[in-house]
């Protein structure tokens, strides 16, 4: 029986979650169709942009990740409590970046707009601390362009992604390790250092001083460097 999102994510204290999305009947969204021969592989980069970037908009901050064929697989840290925190013009501005005006000379009045609105602004605020809000404007955006691209019309993904709740540490370095070593279990990849769309190859090596910073979008990496030795 189907849980509602509610009962499987905490929205008020977060916590790390792995998340994923699937497409629909298995279809090779970011592979290569083995009856047309054409190869989606370009868009397995596309679902690592979007991913990192909205991790820089939203209270979700990435541990790692891998991009596969038909799926995706996401290690997060979500921390709703931080949409408490942020100033009202940088909510603005973040939604802003998230779906920016037809004009670009239209973005600092449409900053103005939302920052005299104050229901609005505050329904914009908790759009940026709702995981769903970030799965959501993950998944559109990618469904639309490769729609575009094949010059048809349906859905992608799968109705539901996935959540579950990682309770401790370790369930926590499990899945991470699940994440790196997804394209090797796979198949599409001989090692950990083989397959590109993958947060092993995103988060600084174990030799990187700590004090370097980490890629943007990518908060949780930093903190997880030991992830890239451990799992090798």
């Amino acid at each position: 029986m189907t849980r509602p999102r509610s009962e499987i994510v905490d929205r008020e204290n977060g916590g790390i979650y792995h998340l994923g999305s699937r497409c629909v009947r298995r279809a090779l969204l970011c592979g290569k169709d083995p009856h047309t021969g054409r190869d989606f592989s370009h868009r397995r980069a596309w679902i690592e942009d979007r991913l990192l970037e909205l991790a820089e908009l939203f209270t979700v901050h990435i541990c790692t990740y891998a991009v596969m064929s038909n799926h995706y697989h996401i290690t997060a840290n979500y921390t709703p409590q931080e949409r408490f925190e942020l100033e009202n013009e940088e909510v603005a501005r973040r939604w802003l970046r998230l779906h920016p005006p037809k004009r670009p000379d239209q973005f600092e009045p449409s900053v103005a707009a939302l920052l005299d609105d104050t229901d609005r602004l505050a329904a914009l605020r908790d759009r940026l601390g709702d995981l769903s809000w970030y799965m959501r404007c993950l998944n559109e955006p990618i469904a639309r362009r490769a729609n575009l691209e094949d010059d048809c019309t349906g859905r992608s993904w799968q109705g539901r992604f996935r959540s579950k709740g990682l309770p401790d540490e370790r369930a926590m370095w499990a899945s991470i390790a699940y994440d790196d070593l997804n394209p090797i279990r796979a198949g599409m990849a001989e090692d950990v250092d083989d397959d590109e769309h993958v947060g092993m190859r995103n988060r600084a090596p174990a030799t990187v001083p700590a004090t370097q910073p980490a890629p943007p979008g990518s908060m949780m990496f930093q903190r997880n460097i030991a992830a890239a030795t451990w799992a090798t």
